[in-house]
């Protein structure tokens, strides 16, 4: 079992920890191109396509120009049939609450920790639509701070945006608890920084020698009197 001591605060990361698309991304970038006159296009080829780009994407800051680029590549050579209003249209679109869904386990515990006094975070590997897209999903209320990394200007795993979390919450790092979905970004990257950390194994696979399963694990880790034990789990 591994230890986790005495978490005053839990910063959580976005994507894949507390919301994920409400549909699949290829049949989101069909529907927007549809719009532009492309309707011929097969949302399930695009979204392999969209997964392969994104497992491959190199020094990808979040910056439009590298979103624009990385959906052009996801339409390879259909890319030329779409006007150049397709890539803000797309966008744009990405930042309406509509297309995403928030987990099911999320708002309990966030209720949960919210009663029991804990400081709350988001760090995450984001953009400008950060803020506006989790107001407008009722989430943004909960955080004592909100740090996309377009704003700091490093991505986790790098330790400066989990630092930024430190200088914000006022709370020596080592009593600050790390969720999010990806071992290197989130478990390596807070661990980087001085953070405890865990990553969130929704199903069943993934990389942390400790991990939880849902986020319903995580409020009773959170005690400032003592340490709490999370069971080691093989993957």
């Amino acid at each position: 079992m591994r230890p986790v001591k005495h978490v005053r605060a839990v910063s959580f990361d976005v994507g894949g920890t507390l919301i994920g698309t409400s549909t699949a991304v290829g049949e989101i970038y069909a529907t927007v191109a549809a719009d532009f006159g492309l309707k011929d296009l097969d949302a399930e080829w695009l979204d392999r396509q969209f997964l392969e780009v994104w497992k491959h994407k190199v020094d990808f800051d979040y910056s439009r120009a590298n979103w624009f680029e990385l959906v052009r590549r996801t339409f390879g050579a259909r890319s030329a049939d779409l006007p150049g209003e397709f890539f803000p249209a797309v966008f744009h679109r990405f930042g309406e609450p509509d297309v995403w869904r928030i987990h099911p386990d999320v708002l309990p515990v966030l209720d949960e920790l919210a009663g029991k006094g804990i400081p709350m975070a988001v760090v995450s590997n984001w953009d400008d639509r950060l803020r506006p897209l989790l107001k407008r999903l009722g989430l943004a209320g909960y955080f004592e701070t909100i740090i996309p990394s377009s704003e700091v200007a490093f991505h986790k795993p790098s330790p400066v945006v989990f630092e930024e979390v430190v200088r914000k919450l006022r709370i020596p790092p080592e009593q600050i608890l790390h969720i999010g979905d990806h071992y290197i970004e989130d478990v390596e990257g807070a661990r980087g920084a001085g953070l405890q950390a865990v990553q969130l194994v929704r199903n069943g696979k993934g990389a942390a020698e400790y991990h939880i399963s849902g986020l319903w694990e995580v409020p009773p880790l959170v005690d400032s009197s003592g340490d709490r034990l999370i069971e080691m789990r093989s993957l």
